[in-house]
Order: C-alpha cells, then structure tokens, then sequence
C-alpha cells in the first residue's frame, strides 16, 4: 500500500509540474526550455533575432528616405528659382528696356539669389544640413553593410551664381549660360537622389520579406503550440485529478483496514 501510495504522490506531482508548464507556455507564448530542445529554442531565437536587426535596418531606410524628400524639395525650390532667373536673364536681354527696367530685374534676381543662399546654409534633416556637400553612411542591411547617401552643395560658387548681375547687357548671354549650367549641376543632383531612392525602396523590400521569413521560421521553434498545449494541459488535468480520487480511495479504505484491526 505504501508503495501505491508513493506512486500516486509521483503522479500527482509529476501532472502538476505538467500543469504548471503548460499554463506558463500558454501565458507566455513561448515554449518551455525544460520540455523542449533547447538547440532548437536557440536557433529559434537566433532566427527571431535576426528578424529584429531586419526591421531595424528597414527603420534607417524609412529616415533615410525621409532625409531623401526633404533634399528633393530642396533641390525642386532651387529648381525653380533658377527658372526664374533665367526668365528674368533673358528679359534683360531686351535691347529697348531702360537701364532703370533692367535694375528692377536685377533686384528680383539678387533677392532670388538670397533665397538660394539661405536655403543652402539653413536646410538641414534632423538638425543636419543637406546641402553642403559630402556623404551620409546609412546601415541598410541586418549585418550593418551600409550605403553612402550623396549630399548636394548648392552654395552659390557651386551653382556660379555669386557675381550674376543683369543690369549690365553685355553680361546676359554668360548670365544665361552660368544659369543653364547650374540648372543642369541641380537636375543631375535629382537624378542621383532618385537612383538612390530606387536602391532604398529594393533594400526596404528585401529587408521586409526576411523579416516575414525569419520570424515564421524562428516562430515555428519558440513560440507555443497553443491547440496542443491546451490539449495537453486538459489531458494533465485529468491523470491528475484521477491520480488524487484514486489516493483519496486508497486512504479511506486504509483508514477502514485500520479500524477493523483495532
């Protein structure tokens, strides 16, 4: 009878642990390590983990495009001041206007200019300027490879704005050709950017679908079974709650053994 008994407080335990395991893995989401391979929970977190560093890199990508827009918008506002200005080069190339007309053009194109100069010293993304020249390293991949971001200078040296003057008549033909060039340096910044939006946009798709991948697969290792947790929970349950009634009968019909005796 001793014996019985200790078998039935093993099983009893022994389905409580169950119990106890289960309700955990079912709380959690995650499989118990004590019931499952552990290289395989390791390799499942090694997967999730990648997925991770996946989703983080996508999170550069999305402020680097960020940053690309607001170059663009740059480069589009400069765009068209320099089209203005051209307008205004080749209106002061009328050989009937005044001196005094061609001194009103030339304080539109001057304030034009101003406006081209503040936006180069003060346009920035996060508190740094986007358009002074040199490069911007992002990490686009989850192993940290990383691609250089081109910065435009849109100074007025650059451009070959910084003597532009209209009222003098012999200068407009230079005038407008310093001004088909620096349209020309802007349009081959834009295409740039765009090249480099096209790379993000495949990079942010490639990373995307890793992502999918990685957490499927890692999922598939860690995260709990929950149809068969909860089958074998209940199925815990049950041995348990047979094991305690048959431990319960075994010591009523000891208790009466005992009695006769005595």
């Amino acid at each position: 009878m001793n014996s019985i008994s200790l078998d039935l407080s093993s099983a009893i335990s022994s389905n409580h642990n169950a119990l106890t395991t289960k309700f955990g893995e079912l709380a959690s989401g995650q499989r118990s390590s004590s019931e499952h391979s552990p290289a395989l929970l390791q390799i499942g977190e090694r997967l999730l983990n990648q997925a991770k560093r996946s989703n983080m890199a996508n999170q550069n990508i999305q402020s680097a495009m960020s940053r690309s827009h607001t170059v663009d918008a740059c480069l589009a506002d400069t765009n068209d001041s320099i089209t203005r200005l051209k307008e205004l080069a080749v209106r002061s190339g009328d050989g009937t206007m005044t001196d005094a007309d061609r001194e009103s053009l030339n304080t539109e194109a001057q304030e034009i200019i101003k406006h081209i100069s503040l936006n180069n010293r003060t346009a920035n993304y996060n508190g740094k300027e986007i358009l002074q020249g040199g490069d911007v390293k992002v990490a686009v991949s989850p192993d940290g490879e990383s691609v250089s971001l081109s910065t435009p200078d849109l100074s007025l040296s650059e451009l070959g704005l910084d003597d532009l003057d209209l009222r003098d008549m012999s200068n407009i033909d230079q005038a407008i050709e310093s001004l088909d060039a620096a349209g020309e340096k802007v349009s081959q910044h834009r295409s740039t950017l765009g090249a480099e939006q096209n790379m993000m946009k495949h990079r942010y798709g490639a990373n995307m679908d890793a992502e999918v991948a990685l957490r499927e697969a890692g999922s598939k290792q860690v995260d709990t079974d929950f149809a068969r947790a909860l089958t074998e929970m209940s199925s815990a349950g049950v041995r348990s709650n047979i094991a305690i009634a048959v431990q319960a009968q075994g010591t009523k019909i000891l208790s009466s053994a005992m009695a006769t005796l005595l």
